[in-house]
């Protein structure tokens, strides 16, 4: 993370950058997959008053193998996106509890890159593009010592555009993801 740093009209702002590893697996059956990658991004947060908002860039690439009765097969994964994050800090009891109205709005893509699986099929297949926004409210207390606790929830609403995937030319089925609350 940077210092932060004064800018004209009563704005501050801070750059952070960052890199992480990512992991999954999945089972279902008969089929296990197990992914690994990294991810590399940078993010500009600009403050003024209460109000804030985030904009933040990302990179990644991964090596998903899927285990199948036929064999194992590597799918090279690239993927990236931006997203931001806006919100307002509604301070009460001189800064005891914070209302924090936010919304966070994202673009990704993620792209199997084409590959011969062990079973003989060709697969193929163009970038899945998601958008995603997701209005929430975030309750934080200010206690003595630093602690802050908080509870939050928020609507999250996703936005798919149509996968094309084949398998020696066969459409496999598209997939999407319902609109659900998140609570932390």
């Amino acid at each position: 993370d940077s210092e932060m740093r004064e800018l004209r009209n009563n704005w501050d702002y801070q750059w952070s950058t960052y890199i992480g590893y990512t992991g999954s697996r999945q089972t279902y059956s008969g089929i296990d997959i197990t992914q690994n990658g990294v991810n590399a991004g940078l993010t500009g947060t600009w403050y003024k008053g209460n109000f804030f908002t985030s904009l933040t860039g990302n990179i990644g690439a991964g090596l998903a193998d899927a285990s199948t009765s036929f064999g194992s097969d590597e799918i090279p994964i690239v993927s990236g996106g931006f997203a931001s994050k806006t919100g307002y800090n509604i301070e009460l009891a001189k800064g005891q509890f914070i209302i924090q109205p936010n919304l966070v709005a994202s673009y990704s893509f993620a792209q199997a890159l084409d590959y011969s699986a062990k079973s003989g099929a060709n697969i193929t297949g163009k970038a899945l593009n998601g958008f995603q926004f997701a209005p929430g409210v975030k309750f934080i207390g200010n206690l003595k010592g630093g602690w802050q606790p908080y509870a939050s929830v928020k609507a999250v609403i996703n936005a798919l555009d149509k996968t094309k995937y084949t398998a020696e030319n066969v459409a496999l089925p598209e997939m999407g993801i319902d609109p659900y609350f998140e609570f932390g």
